[in-house]
């Protein structure tokens, strides 16, 4: 698949999801959990990825609340890296509810 293609698919299916997007930014920002401690941020992140046909391996990387989501067999690839533990005393303050 050519990049411009899939670059374009992708931003489709970004715009067709929007509200669980920000359903799903909501959810973790009312939860804030502290780093290594990220369980229910890690099973909504995973599940919604799971209800739209993506292959996850949960736990990964050796800690219990990091995950990796795939689909696919060739490039171009697409690699998010994101973050969502929360500040103590202050919970999501910096947006890693937004990531």
């Amino acid at each position: 698949m050519d990049a411009d293609v899939a670059k374009a698919r992708a931003w489709a299916t970004i715009d067709h999801i929007e509200s669980e997007l920000v359903e799903i930014s909501h959810a973790i920002h009312a939860r804030p959990e502290l780093c290594y401690e990220e369980y229910f941020a890690a099973h909504t992140l995973s599940s919604a990825l799971q209800r739209h046909g993506i292959e996850v391996e949960a736990p990964a990387f050796e800690l219990a609340t990091a995950f990796a989501g795939r689909c696919g067999n060739a490039g171009p690839h697409v690699i998010i890296c994101c973050e969502y533990d929360a500040l103590p005393g202050i919970g999501h303050g910096c947006g890693h509810n937004i990531i």
